[in-house]
Order: structure tokens, then C-alpha cells, then sequence
């Protein structure tokens, strides 16, 4: 299982990050982004979050960087991530991308995803998982 999440700009502009993590690196993603700014000036975090199977999540992922390439200001590795759009407008397409596709992607209701409560959520999603099974 892999999650697909929106990090809003720390610094308060219009990008967006738009990136995808498997259940087991979700935690150590959320750190090393923590790494980068003090806990008492900014906490990292998940904005919106969606899960799914790792295919349909490489597969959303993709067709968005396609779909915003015309708002990602720079190519390589930390870069390419960031949709400079507000967030409305990248949540509207997300939304329309997963049901234009019929990606088997799903929203999870929560905002702000941090390390505080990255493992409850992983736990409550690989328990629907095996009751889903």
C-alpha cells in the first residue's frame, strides 16, 4: 500500500508538493522533511492525504505531474514535486483525475498528518486492509 499526499509551502506561497510514500517509509518521509526546519518554527506535514494499491498511486502520481507540468518550475530529484498552484485548484484535479481514470484511490479524512500521528494512521489503514481481505 502506498499513500499520495499534499505538503502546502512552509513559507506560505502557492506551491504545493505533491508526492507519494510507501506505509512503511511514511514516518521517516515525514522526519527528514522535518529535518530541514526547527520543531518550535514549522512541524512537517501532510496536508491532504489519499491511500491506494502501489500501482494506482505510482499511476495518479504520474498522470498529475503530466497534468501540472505546466506549474512545475524546475526538473530533478526535490524539485519536480512542487506544483506552484493554489491548493483548491490541485485538490480539484486530483479529485477529477481519480474519477476520470477510475483510480482506486481513496481519501483519508484527516488534515495535518504529522510524526505525532503518522502511526495511528498507518495502523487504522493496514487494519481496513486485512478486514477489507
Amino acid at each position: 500500500m502506498k499513500l499520495l499526499y499534499l505538503m502546502n509551502d512552509p513559507f506560505g506561497s502557492d506551491a504545493n508538493k505533491i508526492g507519494i510514500t510507501s506505509f512503511e517509509s511514511a514516518k521517516a518521509r515525514l522526519g527528514t522533511y522535518q529535518n530541514s526546519f526547527p520543531g518550535r518554527s514549522h512541524l512537517a506535514t501532510f496536508n491532504r492525504i489519499w491511500h491506494g494499491e502501489d500501482n494506482p498511486i505510482r499511476e495518479l502520481e504520474k498522470t498529475l505531474k503530466n497534468q501540472f507540468g505546466y506549474a512545475i518550475q524546475f526538473e530533478g530529484r526535490g524539485f519536480s514535486e512542487w506544483v506552484y498552484e493554489t491548493e483548491d485548484i490541485i485538490l480539484q484535479k486530483i479529485n477529477e483525475t481519480i474519477d476520470g481514470y477510475h483510480y482506486h484511490v481513496y481519501p483519508i479524512n484527516i488534515q495535518e498528518v504529522t510524526v505525532h500521528n503518522i502511526d495511528n494512521l498507518i495502523k487504522t489503514l493496514e487494519e481496513e486492509s486485512r478486514n477489507a481481505n
